[in-house]
């Protein structure tokens, strides 16, 4: 179990990792995210809607906090700190980059579409994982 956990937390097969997720990620944005889907009519219960919205963000949070500890337990800590650091950079480039393309590209160029959250996340988060692997975690 220690060498496999060693080899899944090794910083090289993180490097490969997320190169091939940011170039597959960098590809499907370049490609074009937009994904057409019949128009859906509205929903009849908002209600249930914005409940089992806010419970499956809750399981999901508690889910995450969990994996983040095994996370934490099973790497060595800088491999945990550049994990933890990449993604909270990745969350916040995220959120300026719908803020920005809300206020600047949006008259011009529409919203943009769900079907590109996934992969720009992943491009976030693999830029901000190299960037904090060749910064540092001081840095």
């Amino acid at each position: 179990m220690a060498r496999t956990t060693r080899f899944l937390y090794s910083p090289r097969l993180l490097d490969v990792v997320f190169a091939l997720a940011g170039v597959g990620a960098a590809v499907l944005l370049s490609l074009g995210p937009v994904v057409s889907h019949p128009v859906r009519a509205p929903v009849d219960r908002p209600d249930w809607m914005g409940v089992t919205l806010v419970a499956v963000l809750a399981v999901s949070a508690m889910l995450a906090a969990f994996t983040s500890r095994l996370d934490q337990k099973c790497a060595d800590d800088f491999v945990f700190i550049t994990l933890a650091k990449s993604a909270l950079i990745a969350l916040t480039t995220l959120i300026l980059v719908f803020v920005s393309w809300e206020l600047l590209f949006s008259d011009n160029m529409g919203d943009l579409p769900g079907a590109a959250t996934i992969p720009m996340v992943m491009l976030a988060w693999s830029l901000s994982w190299f960037y904090t692997r060749w910064r540092g975690t001081g840095a």
